[in-house]
């Protein structure tokens, strides 16, 4: 249950919608299948060693990317300071890579999750911007693959599209490791 509230803590700084408390329930079996207690070193290598060992990548591997780069951070993750990424535009501009950075403030590890109203049109605009050839208009309605899944475990879409409140309710953490291991009957 420590791991499950820290890659909540992680994930998106204890801010609760349908969308992350979907994701968490829809991955929870996975991660309890390969991060066991016969695998605490592999768990310990994934979420701490992770962060804890990077290593930047040398100028001449940088020097290979032959396209622009769109940096874009979130102000609030609590894993990756600003620095960081600060740090890694440094090297690609250092590289001779045409890069930016933008940063999403408040918005946790996970961003793209809970701040996907002011990420998604940045992504796109950048994407557009160097883009050579005609794009196709966009389509009125976009289905992402993911909702089939996502919807059983308490997805909304919409829900949470316009409004985020921290805290806005205690996840109950023991209720879902309780789903995945449903005791025999």
């Amino acid at each position: 249950m420590d791991a499950l509230i820290g890659e909540e803590q992680l994930a998106y700084n204890n801010i609760h919608t349908t969308l992350s408390d979907a994701l968490t329930e829809y991955s929870l079996p996975c991660g309890l299948r390969n991060f066991n207690r016969d695998r605490l070193e592999e768990y310990h290598t994934a979420s701490v060693k992770f962060f804890t060992d990077r290593v930047p990548h040398s100028l001449q591997k940088l020097r290979r990317i032959k396209c622009p780069v769109k940096l874009a951070h979130s102000g609030g993750d609590v894993a990756f300071p600003i620095a960081l990424t600060q740090e890694l535009l440094q090297r690609l501009l250092d590289a001779g890579v045409d890069a930016e950075l933008d940063v999403i403030e408040g918005a946790p590890h996970f961003g793209t999750v809970t701040h996907f109203e002011e990420f998604n049109p940045r992504i796109h605009d950048f994407i557009i911007s160097h883009t050579m050839d005609e794009v196709p208009p966009e389509p009125k309605v976009v289905i992402s693959p993911f909702e089939a899944y996502l919807f059983p475990f308490g997805w909304t879409p919409g829900a949470d599209a316009t409004h985020i409140e921290e805290h806005a309710y205690k996840y109950d953490f023991r209720a879902a490791l309780d789903r995945v291991y449903k005791p025999s009957p």
